[in-house]
């Protein structure tokens, strides 16, 4: 444990696994990349327990060393793909403003997350497609990275969107979901656009969270939809006044299925699912969405349009109502 926060003993296995990667043998390679894997996940939990001290006394150089190892081993097969994509999900988050800012890591950054969006859209298997959901969800809790700015914004999104709907394994559709919640500020999820795109696109999800041919995959449909709820309920939450009418124009048209959704959700948990939270949890969630709402429109004056942008927030009301009797 004391080793792997030692800087240098870091270092040291974190070069012996880049040899390892050019290896010829596959499996030599499926080892290392796992094994990078493995690092990368001791940078996140020195990142969260030593604070910036290990961030600044780690290599620039090998860190974009292992950047641009991980994203060629992205494209190499499926057995070295699905770590390196993971890699590459630490090695995102775990970047700092003073590399972003550096002219040699903005290829960089650009090659590495226009790979994950490549494997997520890609054909692989199921395990490198969530791999590489997970992935992009560890990018976007970076709030160094110009997410809803940059150019890969979009197609980061729009990787993900497209997964949420129609993926045929449920549980990479769950993964997505998940990612497109973790942005934690409305400016990073762009234009009022592309808001609305993510807002559609989790509510066709929604609807389509039963449609599937493998018998297996009915057990995760449950999660799949409470996953959804989750990730609306979060956009609710960041939402601008801009935002409102494509919200209140999917509710007046899909009302009553979002709502009964939306009840399910809130009063029942799913067993073995990490994306369950208790009753409380949602019930709070839920209530600190209206709040939003409610703090938009004592914001502005435009007391006319209150009724209808608030169409929503009585759906919202109505759930809990029925959730108290």
């Amino acid at each position: 444990m004391y080793c792997m926060q030692d800087v240098m003993f870091v270092a040291d296995t974190a070069n012996a696994i880049l040899m390892s990667l050019n290896d010829k043998s596959p499996n030599v390679r499926a080892k290392a990349a796992w094994s990078l894997g493995n690092l990368t996940d001791t940078l996140i939990v020195n990142m969260e327990s030593m604070g910036h001290t290990f961030q600044e006394e780690f290599s620039d150089l090998l860190l974009l060393k292992m950047l641009r190892s991980a994203t060629e081993a992205s494209k190499d097969k499926d057995k070295v793909k699905s770590n390196a994509v993971r890699a590459l999900g630490n090695l995102l988050h775990f970047l700092q403003p003073y590399h972003i800012v550096k002219p040699r890591f903005s290829e960089s950054i650009e090659s590495s997350i226009q790979a994950l969006i490549a494997t997520v859209l890609g054909d692989g298997t199921m395990k490198v497609k969530w791999n590489a959901c997970y992935a992009l969800g560890n990018v976007f809790k970076n709030t160094a990275l110009p997410l809803g700015k940059a150019t890969w914004s979009a197609d980061a999104y729009n990787a993900l969107t497209t997964v949420v709907k129609s993926c045929k394994n449920f549980k990479v559709r769950i993964k997505s979901a998940m990612a497109l919640a973790t942005p934690a500020s409305r400016e990073q999820y762009g234009s009022i656009e592309q808001f609305g795109n993510i807002w559609n696109s989790l509510i066709t999800a929604l609807q389509k969270s039963e449609d599937t041919e493998d018998f297996l995959e009915f057990k995760y449909c449950a999660s799949l939809r409470a996953q959804i709820c989750q990730a609306l309920i979060h956009l609710l939450n960041m939402a601008s006044l801009e935002d409102l009418p494509c919200i209140r124009k999917t509710l007046m048209e899909e009302g009553d299925a979002i709502r009964n959704y939306m009840l399910q959700y809130i009063k029942s948990g799913v067993d073995g699912e990490e994306t369950q939270g208790e009753y409380q949890q949602r019930d709070q969630m839920l209530k600190n969405a209206i709040d939003h709402i409610h703090s938009i429109h004592e914001t502005t004056m435009g007391m006319k349009k209150i009724t209808e942008e608030t169409f929503f927030a009585d759906i919202l009301r109505s759930c809990e109502k029925e959730i108290n009797y």
